[in-house]
């Protein structure tokens, strides 16, 4: 192909002519709404260029600069993602700290070793996409479709998954603590291990979730739905359960010390009695401690209440 000098191109117009523009400056170039189906800009410096509404099907941003870019709403062939097996867009190791990701399309991106810090990837579509090992601290992730997502390993501490889909993800030794959850589908997924420390979980679904020797110390878990999830060994203290479904929830060993489950709905005596709880802890009306010594209690359940 034709190459073009530095800074001297009409982009639109060489790209509209296939030309090759791997010599072109991108720094702040304005893209918006461009087919750059399967071009390479491993390694460019792209900050703050403009791709909103761009088709990216087989781009590789490999070790790309795309801090302050804007890849809202971007696009890729759902013919071809249906078909590959493969990651469609590769942004394996790309710097995108706060880029604008905001309704992307990038089912099946390679995101791994890729730094999201603060990124804003609200609405997009991220099914089966890879963030081995990235950076997503502090990112906003609201109402994104994470179906089948991978962030093993990844840094997400106080990110945003609020209205979430996470069926499916894996969170194998990522961070976490400080992140919102609220009404997010957490069916069934795998969150054992992990340091959950002031995690909001309000409202979210985690019916049969593996929570099972987490650090949830201090999290919110107001009306969150955990019936028939694993929590033993859980640390829960000072956590707040108040009006959350418990129904089946495996409280063995979890300490529940100073934690409030005021409200907290079928809760049984048998589920007290295989937790640590102590005279801090708020549990509902429908049942009473009745202490032994400093560390032993019966549990029972009052009737007609």
């Amino acid at each position: 192909m034709e190459n073009f000098p530095q800074k001297k191109i009409n982009l639109r117009q060489a790209i509209r002519l296939g030309k090759e523009i791997s010599d072109a400056d991108l720094f702040n170039a304005q893209l918006p709404k461009t087919n750059l189906t399967g071009y390479d800009f491993t390694d460019k410096n792209m900050t703050g260029i403009n791709l909103r509404e761009s088709f990216l099907t087989g781009t590789n941003f490999t070790g790309a600069i795309l801090v302050h870019a804007n890849l809202s709403g971007v696009q890729i062939d759902r013919n071809l993602e249906r078909k590959n097996n493969q990651s469609v867009v590769m942004m394996t190791g790309a710097d995108l700290e706060n880029a604008n990701l905001t309704g992307a399309n990038l089912r099946k991106a390679d995101f791994t070793n890729a730094n999201l810090k603060n990124a804003n990837l609200k609405g997009a579509s991220l099914k089966n996409s890879c963030f081995r090992n990235a950076i997503l601290s502090g990112a906003n992730l609201q109402g994104a479709d994470l179906s089948k997502a991978f962030f093993a390993g990844s840094d997400l501490k106080e990110a945003n998954f609020n209205d979430t889909d996470c069926q499916g993800v894996k969170f194998n030794n990522t961070e976490l603590s400080g992140c919102t959850f609220q009404r997010s589908n957490l069916k069934k997924v795998d969150l054992s291990n992990l340091d959950l420390r002031k995690i909001d979980l309000t409202e979210a679904d985690l019916r049969k979730a593996d929570i099972r020797n987490s650090d949830l110390c201090g999290a919110r878990l107001f009306k969150t739905d955990l019936r028939n999830s694993l929590l033993s060994n859980a640390n829960l203290m000072a956590a707040y359960l108040s009006s959350a479904r418990m129904e089946g929830t495996n409280l063995q060993w979890a300490n529940l010390q100073q934690a409030t489950l005021r409200y907290a709905r079928n809760l049984t005596p048998g589920q007290i009695e295989s937790a640590k709880i102590d005279r801090e802890t708020k549990l509902p009306n429908y049942l009473k401690i009745d202490w032994i010594s400093e560390n032993d209690f019966h549990c029972n359940l009052i009737a007609d209440t």
